[in-house]
C-alpha cells in the first residue's frame, strides 16, 4: 500500500460525519431539557415548549469516528402536522421521549415510533426510548405495560431510564445510538460500498446516502 493511500485515508478518517437524529415525543416529555443536557450541561427548570422545530449538535468521537450529531428538537404538537415528513427526510436515526411520571406519554411513544415505522418503510431506523423524569420515582419503576415487551414489539434497539435534571444516562442512550447507527453503516459499506459523507450538513436537508422518507 503507497504513501499516498495512506495519506489519503488519514484524511478521510479525519473528516467527521453529520448524522441526523430526531427527538420526538409528546409534549412536555422533557425533550430539549435532554438535548440541552447532552449539548451544553445545561438544565433549565422553567419549561418553555418547542415552536414547531430545533436543532442543536454536539462533536463527538466515537469508534474512531468523529461525528457531528444534529439533534432535531420536534414539537409534541407537530406529530399531526404534514411537516412532520418534511422534518424526518434524511434522518439517520430516533429518539423517543416519554414522561416517566404520565402514563399518557408512555403510550404516545408509539405513535411516534409507527409514525417513524412509516416514513422509513423501506428500513429500520435506528430508534432508541428514554423513559424521562425519572429522577421523579422511586424505584422499581413501573408503566402501564411492560417496557422490556414494549421495546421488542415495537423495534426500540434499546431503552434508558434518563434525567435531564440530574444529567442520568443521556450521553449513554445517544452515544450508544450513535454506535449503532456507525455499526449499521460500516456494514453496508463493507458489503455494498457505502460510504458517509463527511462534514455533510443536514440542516437544510439534502437527499443522502440514499434513504428515503415518506
Amino acid at each position: 500500500m503507497d504513501k499516498d493511500h495512506h495519506e489519503n485515508e488519514s484524511k478521510e478518517n479525519d473528516e467527521p460525519i453529520c448524522l441526523k437524529i430526531l427527538v420526538v415525543g409528546k409534549l412536555a416529555c422533557g425533550k430539549t431539557s435532554i438535548i440541552q443536557r447532552y449539548c451544553h450541561n445545561e438544565f433549565q427548570q422553567r419549561y418553555k415548549p418547542t415552536i414547531g422545530v430545533d436543532f442543536q449538535q454536539k462533536e463527538l468521537e466515537i469508534m474512531n469516528t468523529k461525528v457531528i450529531l444534529q439533534l432535531w428538537d420536534i414539537a409534541g404538537q407537530e406529530r399531526f402536522n404534514h411537516m412532520t415528513r418534511v422534518y424526518f427526510q434524511n434522518a439517520d436515526g430516533a429518539v423517543v421521549v416519554f414522561d416517566a411520571t404520565r402514563s399518557g406519554t408512555f403510550l404516545g411513544a408509539k405513535a411516534w415510533k409507527d409514525d417513524i415505522d412509516f416514513c422509513f418503510s423501506d428500513q429500520d431506523l435506528p430508534t432508541i426510548l428514554l423513559a424521562n423524569k425519572c429522577d421523579l420515582l422511586t424505584p422499581p419503576y413501573t408503566f402501564p405495560e411492560d417496557i422490556d415487551s414494549f421495546r421488542e414489539q415495537n423495534k426500540f434497539i434499546k431503552y434508558f431510564y434518563t434525567s435531564a435534571k440530574e444529567d442520568k444516562n443521556i450521553n449513554e442512550a445517544l452515544e450508544e445510538l450513535v454506535k449503532v447507527i456507525l455499526q449499521s453503516y460500516e456494514h453496508e459499506k463493507s458489503t455494498q460500498g457505502f460510504k458517509l459523507d463527511a462534514k455533510e450538513n443536514k440542516s437544510s436537508a439534502p437527499a443522502t446516502q440514499g434513504k428515503t422518507c415518506c
